[in-house]
């Protein structure tokens, strides 16, 4: 999708830990775009192997054995670490400029990222599409596609009744309250029952509580578990003097 898609000029990806590995963050970087992603337990990273780090303690190095032996170069990236609510996250970016993307731009972004989740989390659990009815592969992307046409019909709705009255900002709107409302006025097609909110107040009602999260989400999880789950941190170790060696005959071949 990156090689193929078209993409504004200099792009940045922002991702989760998942969105991790040498081969696709040189894809994004080969095309001229960047990237910032969380990462965990599961990336190696490198210090000290060029001359980068001297004037960015930041700055950190990607070169797995597979890609040092087929010759391939090392990724100089920049590794922060920063607050995110009340957990500490490792941000990975091919931004080696500070200036360029400083910590609070990319908490910032980080943060704007959640509401892409928030969208899986309402599609596959509110709208019940965890597991899809269809059986053959073409039918599946249909009811997949008109799914999430649905979902966004339905926000639509909803987004108009709230900023043409009540002016509440589009981050506030529950889809839950929204789909309830859609549900609840099709059951009542023929009439609506005395004293029921019509579907244009049920739609501006639809907005998530006010509340602020006091309490650890960690009841959430099964009391058995010997372990929380957590995205970890990533695993950072100097560079030794055969990386260097490959390193320098890398770039003797380049010039060459």
């Amino acid at each position: 999708m990156i090689r193929n898609g078209h993409f504004c000029k200099n792009t940045l990806f922002v991702g989760d830990a998942g969105f991790v590995g040498y081969e696709f963050w040189k894809q994004i970087i080969d095309q001229s775009h960047q990237f910032l992603v969380r990462v965990g337990a599961n990336v190696h990273l490198l210090r000290d192997l060029g001359y980068h780090t001297k004037r960015n303690k930041d700055i950190v190095y990607v070169w797995p054995k597979g890609a040092m032996s087929k010759k391939l170069p090392p990724l100089t990236l920049r590794l922060v670490k920063c607050k995110i609510g009340r957990t500490e996250a490792c941000m990975l970016t091919s931004v080696l400029d500070p200036q360029a993307l400083t910590k609070k731009e990319i908490v910032r972004l980080y943060k704007r990222r959640w509401g892409v989740e928030l969208e899986f989390r309402a599609l596959k659990q509110t709208f019940e599409r965890r597991k899809l009815r269809s059986r053959q592969s073409e039918r599946v992307l249909v009811e997949m596609e008109w799914s999430i046409f649905a979902m966004t019909v339905i926000e639509l709705f909803a987004l108009k009744e709230q900023v043409g009255s009540t002016n509440a900002a589009p981050e506030k709107l529950s889809f839950a309250e929204s789909l309830r409302a859609i549900r609840r006025s099709l059951n009542q097609l023929t009439g609506r029952p005395k004293g029921q909110n019509s579907l244009h107040e049920l739609l501006r009602m639809a907005v998530t509580d006010d509340y602020e999260r006091s309490a650890s989400k960690a009841a959430r999880y099964q009391s058995n578990k010997k372990h929380t789950p957590s995205c970890g941190q990533p695993k950072i170790k100097r560079a030794t003097a055969l990386h260097r060696k490959r390193l320098k005959q890398l770039e003797l071949q380049n010039a060459a």
